[in-house]
């Protein structure tokens, strides 16, 4: 997946509308001058042709008016553009397969949400939009400044190519500064949160003083880059203020060389003015171009990562109730071998191993949260990867952490997969899992809030919403990767009870077999054995006599 191009779909509406624009503040600016030209001529006979000036007011409205508008289309270019690029590193986030380290890269893709979708927008919206305008305003006021005076406008042009060819020499530099204080910005904001976040392990450890010398150590490069980005800036646009005297010089000169009229300079000086203004606005925009260039290809880094991929003419899943599911020859490198397994419809399987079997991962392959590397899941007899993804989600549902909850309360996070169902079932789905004989709801109920990954919650409630979340969907396949669900009777009480609700198929993870559950077969892990359970007769409602 690239990156959406500035000039496609209905942004072209928006750039034909900018340089529409231009011409028309350089046709206003041209007849700006003309009025001008004929009040001074009049004012020499020493009347007052308030016609003409008349129209230089109504023409001064409407350059304003044009800027106005230039502003609003301009800000709706690059909102637009924002936009699109957002929605494609949504995407691209969301379907990224677990293998790629999603965790470790949140910070990443938050900053590129932020500062690079920032540089983004300032390109699109101050840079390309006013760059477009300014262009168009410039060959209009030159062609204008010639029919007035072909010298003035030669001399003009003149000025206008040497600020050019001086912003060729200086770019490359300034795009050399803003690198590196980008750079070291990074390393800074990097290291700042990494410590931040672990603050009390580098005062236990006795490194406070170590890492504080590294702050300012880092931040006084990131100081001296700036600086030299600063005086880059500087005088790029200064450049372009420099213009104006020079042009002014140069005006007077070739006018008094060829005995122009009074008239004429003083238009010519209004034309040239509004020139070199243009000329500004072109020369702030290389910084926002710059700026550009390093945020789109750090978001490009992002937009080219693996993604899951839905098969062309992919398939719904057919029918209702439990699902089967069989994996043929399963292998994913670094986890487990080739696994040839089989979960019958309503059937409970308790998958249990040792630490790093593998048992995350079988489950995040059956919701296709990645693929393998060689082998076939198939859900119902067809092969997982040719199921729509949207059908998959809606049948399979996956209860683990690393789903976590959302900001809101604890029944809106129950209710978010289900938007559809009516509040008796939401209801009825939070008894089953436990969460209203929690004391943590006995003020609230279901409106106890909940903060960002319910980081205010306690572990057990936090797994029971989780459970209960995915329940309110009706899975057809539900896959339970939080062992804290099994961890004492009640909880396998809740737990069963929640299964009950749905009567789907269920993969059950474990660090062990479970005498206390009742489940069809054990899955054994990384070596794929599959075992009926033991029935242990000493085994009452959930306490193993010894």
């Amino acid at each position: 997946m690239s990156m959406p191009k500035v000039f496609a779909g209905r942004r072209r509406h928006w750039i034909g509308l900018l340089i529409a624009n231009g011409v028309a503040q350089a046709v206003a600016g041209f007849g700006l001058a003309f009025c001008l030209r004929e009040l001074m001529r009049e004012a020499e006979t020493g009347a007052l042709a308030w016609g003409w000036l008349s129209a230089m007011i109504v023409l001064g409205m409407l350059i304003l008016a044009l800027r106005i508008r230039e502003a609003s289309d301009a800000e709706r270019l690059g909102q637009d553009y924002v936009t699109r690029v957002r929605l494609r590193i949504f995407e691209r986030v969301a379907f990224r397969p677990s293998s790629a380290g999603g965790a470790k890269r949140f910070g990443v893709t938050i900053t590129r949400l932020t500062g690079d979708l920032n540089s983004l927008r300032n390109w699109v919206s101050l840079g390309v939009a006013r760059s477009v305008v300014a262009g168009f305003s410039i060959l209009g006021l030159i062609a204008g400044l010639a029919y007035f005076s072909p010298v003035a406008a030669l001399s003009t042009s003149g000025v206008v190519i040497a600020c050019g060819l001086s912003w060729a020499l200086a770019i490359p530099k300034l795009r050399s500064s803003v690198r590196e204080a980008r750079r070291r910005r990074g390393r800074l904001t990097n290291n700042l949160s990494e410590k931040v976040l672990a603050a009390r392990a580098v005062v236990k450890l006795g490194r406070a003083v170590d890492e504080s010398e590294r702050i300012r150590r880092d931040s006084g490069r990131l100081r001296d880059a700036l600086i030299r980005r600063a005086r880059w800036s500087s005088l790029v646009r200064s450049t372009s203020e420099l213009a104006w005297p020079v042009a002014i010089v140069a005006l007077l000169a070739s006018m008094v060389a060829t005995a122009r009229p009074t008239s004429e300079l003083v238009v010519a000086v209004l034309l040239t003015g509004m020139i070199v203004t243009a000329m500004g606005q072109v020369a702030r925009a290389f910084d926002h171009r710059i700026a550009f260039e390093e945020g789109r290809r750090r978001i490009g880094e992002a937009l080219s990562e693996p993604r899951l991929r839905e098969a062309r003419n992919a398939v719904e899943l057919p029918g209702a109730g439990p699902l089967r599911l069989e994996l043929d020859s399963v292998l994913v490198a670094g986890a487990f071998g080739k696994l040839d397994l089989v979960a019958s419809a309503g059937e409970r399987i308790l998958v249990v191993g040792p630490t790093g079997a593998g048992k995350s991962v079988l489950l995040g392959l059956a919701v296709r949260l990645r693929d393998p590397d060689s082998g076939e899941l198939r859900l119902d007899g067809i092969p997982i990867q040719r199921l729509e993804l949207d059908a998959l989600h809606d049948s399979v549902q996956l209860v683990s952490g690393d789903i976590p909850l959302l900001r809101g309360t604890i029944g809106e996070n129950v209710g978010y997969g289900a938007p559809e169902e009516e509040a008796e079932w939401i209801q009825s789905v939070a008894d089953a899992c436990g969460l209203m004989a929690d004391p943590a709801l006995a003020e609230r109920g279901l409106e106890t809030r909940v903060d960002e990954q319910g980081a205010n919650l306690p572990q057990r409630l936090r797994q029971r919403i989780l459970l209960a979340r995915a329940i309110a969907t009706r899975p057809r396949l539900i896959l339970i990767d939080e062992p804290g669900l099994l961890a004492d009777p009640a909880s396998i009480r809740d737990l069963e009870r929640a299964l009950d609700l749905v009567e789907s198929t269920a993969l059950i993870v474990a660090d062990r077999p479970n005498a206390a559950i009742e489940v069809d077969w054990i899955w054994t892990l990384p070596d794929g054995r599959a075992d009926r359970p033991i029935r242990n007769p000493n085994v009452i409602e959930g306490i193993r006599w010894s």
